[in-house]
């Protein structure tokens, strides 16, 4: 996690800023010259997915929530994605440093999210009426939790939520962490407790890095780590099979690949991904937009390197700092958030839908 600097966002100011994603105190702020660029390249984004049937006039579907009540009913888009719509607010100040997000199958209509280091082992769940329950999970820490999944539990009896505390911007921490918590089904409580499932210790095999992207198999049977680097390319590392609690797990260097972010400060960091229910698709979060990975037969996370990403959106511009993607419950639609550097409370959750 890095900190945005307070200052007045407007004209070419956000989009440098949305560009930088975040400042810290040791970079200097983008230029004029950063903000132009990226503003150039959305334009010739628009001219790319341009077909010549008013792609942008498609109706998406009307709720803004893929929601299933099984476990079976899930589908994945084949088509493009639409603009972001603002599907709700999120919750107050509540999750101003929001990290981690996933859509609920168990619950209806519920999202599950945690905010990153300096918060408290917690996950919120909201919905599009507003904050619903603070799910306690007794018996674990949260040095600096970045990312989490949705798959099923150690065993696959139902579905679980996968943390991953594994924030290392200074590179010091050898030994990180997965957590695993079973899906409380909610009933109107505001306030729930959970001890975790698992909790599988890992390191890296070579050196120590930094990664903010977690995710896990369907099954529930493996977890993948993306690198988060200024690099035009990341590692992707896969932990051993079986998982085990007993130890430290080593995990496996497994591919590289080249970083779908724009080529400016910060924008090829890897902030967030989202591995689909069906395991065929992979969402990639960068600060300046997102993209999709979409995998032919045969292929897997071993050959990301060899799959160009199809393009979901840059920004939004109202997600300055943004560190969040899922899909929806059923699959089809795409979400993100960023964390509100502001503290006004009133940052969005974006909906991509599934252009028919």
């Amino acid at each position: 996690m890095f900190r945005l600097t307070h200052k007045t966002l407007n004209g070419l100011a956000a989009l440098s800023l949305l560009a930088l994603g975040c400042t810290s105190t040791s970079a200097p702020p983008p230029g004029d010259a950063d903000a132009a660029e990226l503003l150039e390249v959305s334009e010739s984004r628009t001219e790319e997915t341009s077909t010549g049937d008013d792609t942008d006039a498609l109706e998406p579907p009307a709720d803004i929530h893929d929601s299933t009540d099984g476990w079976e009913a899930v589908s994945a888009c084949d088509g493009a994605y639409g603009e972001p719509l603002e599907a709700l607010k999120l919750p107050g100040t509540k999750l101003l440093e929001i990290s981690g997000l996933v859509s609920s199958r168990l619950n209806s209509g519920v999202f599950w999210a945690h905010n990153d280091s300096g918060a408290l082992p917690e996950l919120w769940a909201f919905s599009a009426d507003g904050l619903q329950t603070r799910l306690n999970v007794t018996g674990a820490q949260a040095y600096d939790w970045e990312d989490m999944a949705r798959a099923s539990c150690p065993g696959g009896d139902s579905d679980c939520l996968w943390v991953a505390d594994m924030g290392n911007n200074l590179k010091n921490r050898e030994e990180l962490s997965v957590i695993v918590i079973r899906e409380p089904k909610l009933n109107g409580e505001s306030e729930v407790s959970a001890s975790p499932e698992a909790i599988y210790t890992f390191s890296y095999p070579d050196d120590t890095m930094d990664a903010e992207a977690l995710l896990v198999t369907p099954a529930g049977d493996r977890f993948f780590v993306l690198e988060k680097s200024d690099g035009d390319t990341a590692r992707v590392f896969s932990s051993p099979e079986p998982l085990t609690t007993e130890g430290v797990m080593t995990l496996i260097e497994l591919t590289t690949f080249d970083s779908p972010g724009e080529p400016i400060p910060y924008g090829k960091m890897v902030t967030a991904a989202d591995l689909h229910p069906s395991g065929e698709r992979l969402a990639v979060r960068c600060y300046t937009g997102s993209w999709e990975y979409r995998f032919m037969d045969g292929q897997g996370l071993e050959h990301l390197g060899e799959i160009t990403p199809t393009f979901v959106a840059l920004g939004p511009l109202e997600e300055p700092q943004g560190e969040a993607i899922a899909y929806g419950a059923a699959g089809l639609d795409l979400y993100t958030a960023s964390e509100d550097p502001n503290a006004l409370g009133s940052q969005p959750l974006h909906r991509y839908p599934c252009l028919p």
